[in-house]
């Protein structure tokens, strides 16, 4: 789990995927990526353009939780 704030879209980012639509919220803009089979929200200072971009997920802000069922480590 990671929030939409903690993302970017930057050139040397660790995932690749399609922008596919960018909305301007007032304070920022609302960028919906599709990585893969997964829709990601990246939230951002400026507008991108459509198409193939590059994500960066800053590990220390990530959590990890286990599945259902499965033992806590």
């Amino acid at each position: 789990m990671v929030r939409s704030s903690d993302l970017s879209i930057d050139e040397t980012g660790a995932l690749t995927g399609d922008l596919e639509e960018s909305l301007f919220l007032g304070a920022h803009w609302r960028h919906y990526v599709r990585i893969g089979e997964t829709l990601v929200i990246v939230d951002g200072p400026a507008p991108h353009a459509p198409g193939p971009v590059h994500v960066s997920v800053p590990l220390d802000r990530l959590r990890v939780y286990p599945s259902k069922g499965d033992a806590p480590c």
